[in-house]
């Protein structure tokens, strides 16, 4: 078979010869045992490329689909992280921290992806041995923390120094949330709210005001700087809805769905958010997308009976023509916020990818974590899948060894 780019395409008994005539190189393609993608048989009876340039492979046990057209890329198959969840990223200063939930923080080189550091044992005092990763936070260029289930772990990038807090103020505490407006830092934890001044180390408990409004301020788990009003937080956690948060005033609105406001959320459980260049606030929930206008107090929704492949949202990034790009339960989604259409990713469809895990490099570039790796790519080199109106047409079926008759509308199985 020659392929749409000129390739040629041998079946036989012992695997696939592809021949590239454009780089003069062969490739061979047989099955595997160890690699769960490959071949499930190398006895080879035909081939089909359809209009997607993906390859449909015949063998004698079953049909594999190779996609040559594959956009995206995996750090898992350049580096063994030897954990495959990857629970948090982030860059500072041209290096990518990527931080796995059992086997601790590896450090990239970028762009070029060479891996520069890996922290797992610290130093005699601090280890991540016995603990989880919940997720990196950056305070500033200078400063990084790491939230685990047991302690938070601070890292001072140009002193090379670390220091493990495992209480606040005489309790045991996890940090949820972590967001600095430069000067404050403001931290969402499992007992509290508050801010932090960085320069002289005070902090201002804000939990009261929470509780005013029936908020358990514990419950809080995301904070996002509104994008015009410097002096407006945006909070959102577990069963509080939105809230409207003025950093000297407090609670102004609270946004949920068994709230008094009349318009309200599809969910009170809020995962995470992001403002797009228009101004319009991206929700992502445990049951779907909401897209909500702050001027208009305009809300809607969004699930997979409008194009989802899941309604766990784990992340939510904008690419520099102003899509969405929505990372789920089940697979990477992309929005077209004029033509109001979702597209899933073909080759990620299945993915399940981790809370809080996507980020956009300053080049373009996105990175998302998954339960099985890191998936990266430049969103500009992504081609959505094209359509078509071909009929699937069903010739001879058999069971077995035993031929079924097709009429059209059922199958009649005959021995």
């Amino acid at each position: 078979m020659n392929d749409s780019k000129d390739n040629i395409w041998t079946a036989s008994n012992n695997g696939i010869v592809v021949y590239s005539p454009e780089r003069n190189n062969v490739d061979i393609l047989r099955k595997n045992v160890s690699v769960s993608s490959s071949l499930t048989s190398n006895v080879i009876t035909c081939f089909y490329e359809d209009f997607n340039g993906t390859i449909w492979i015949g063998t004698d046990k079953g049909v594999n689909i190779l996609n040559t057209n594959n956009q995206f890329n995996y750090i898992l198959d350049q580096v063994n992280l030897g954990d495959k969840s990857i629970v948090s990223i982030l860059e500072n200063k041209g290096k990518i921290w990527v931080a796995t939930k059992y086997n601790g923080i590896y450090i990239f080189e970028y762009p070029t992806g060479k891996l520069l550091k890996s922290i797992y044992e610290i130093n005699d005092e601090i280890s991540l041995k016995d603990k989880y990763i919940k997720s990196l936070f950056k305070i500033n260029d200078r400063y990084i923390i790491v939230t685990t289930n047991n302690g938070t772990i601070s890292f001072d990038t140009e002193k090379l120094l670390s220091k493990l807090h495992l209480v606040e103020d005489g309790y045991a505490s996890e940090l949820n949330y972590v967001y600095s407006d430069g000067d404050i830092v403001w931290v969402a934890s499992t007992f509290n709210f508050f801010s932090c001044d960085l320069n002289t180390g005070k902090k201002i408990y804000h939990s009261d005001n929470l509780i005013k409004f029936n908020i358990n301020p514990g419950r809080i788990n995301y904070i996002l700087p509104d994008y015009k009003d410097k002096d407006i937080l945006w909070l959102g956690g577990v069963d509080t809805g939105l809230i409207k948060y003025h950093k000297k005033n407090g609670v102004i609105e609270q946004y949920c769905n068994d709230c008094s406001y009349g318009n309200s959320l599809i969910d009170k459980y809020i995962n995470c958010m992001a403002f797009d260049r228009e101004g319009k606030m991206w929700i992502g929930t445990n049951i779907g997308l909401i897209k909500f206008d702050i001027e208009t107090n305009q809300i809607t929704q969004y699930t997979t009976a409008n194009g989802l492949t899941n309604n766990f949202i784990n992340s939510i990034l904008f690419d520099d023509n102003n899509s969405v790009w929505i990372s789920t339960n089940k697979g990477l989604n992309k929005f077209d916020i004029e033509k109001e259409s979702f597209t899933k990713l073909d080759g990620l469809s299945g993915y399940q990818f981790n809370l809080n895990s996507g980020i956009k490099l300053e080049s373009g570039f996105m990175i998302f974590g998954s339960t099985n790796g890191v998936v990266y790519f430049n969103p500009k080199d992504i081609v959505s899948p094209k359509g078509s109106n071909n009929k699937v047409v069903v010739g001879d079926m058999y069971i077995g060894k035993n031929k079924a008759i097709y009429d059209g509308n059922e199958l009649v199985y005959k021995i």
